[in-house]
C-alpha cells in the first residue's frame, strides 16, 4: 500500500470486518477483502511501472523505509484492535495481535512477490519491442 492511500485501505478493511456475515470469521472476512480488492484493482494495491519505481525509491532511502515500517506497524495495530473488537475482546488482546502480525507479514511478502513478478513481466515485454 502506498503512503497517500493508506487511509482509504484502512477504511475499506474496517468496512469488510464490520459488514461480514454472522457466519464469517474475522480472518475469513479479511481474506475475502484481500481477494476482492485485487479483483477490483483498488488503487492502493495496484502495481505498475511507476509503483515499482516508487518502491525502489523507498528502498533507497532510510527515512522512507522507516515510514513504510511505521505504516506497517500502524496497520498491524489497527487490524489487531479491529479483530479484537469484532469478537468482543480488549484492543490489546494477544491472540488478535498475533493474528494481525502474521496477516500483515503475509500481505507484505505477497506485495514483495507481486512487485518482483511485475518487474520481470515489464523486462520481458521490453525485450519483445
Amino acid at each position: 500500500m502506498f503512503f497517500d492511500l493508506d487511509e482509504a485501505a484502512r477504511i475499506d478493511m474496517y468496512a469488510a470486518l464490520q459488514t461480514r456475515g454472522r457466519d464469517v470469521a474475522p480472518l475469513e472476512a479479511l481474506r475475502l477483502f484481500a481477494h476482492r480488492i485485487v479483483r477490483e484493482r483498488q488503487s492502493y494495491i495496484r502495481f505498475f511501472d511507476g509503483s515499482r519505481k516508487f518502491i525502489e525509491t523507498i528502498n533507497a532511502r532510510e527515512t522512507l523505509k522507516a515510514r513504510a515500517r511505521a505504516i506497517r506497524d500502524e496497520l498491524t495495530e489497527s487490524i489487531s484492535a479491529a479483530l479484537a473488537g469484532t469478537v468482543g475482546r480488549e484492543p490489546e488482546d494477544l491472540d488478535a495481535e498475533l493474528a494481525a502480525t502474521l496477516l500483515v507479514a503475509c500481505w507484505a511478502l505477497d506485495a514483495a512477490d507481486v512487485t518482483e513478478v511485475h518487474a520481470m513481466c515489464i523486462q520481458k515485454s521490453m525485450r519483445r519491442c
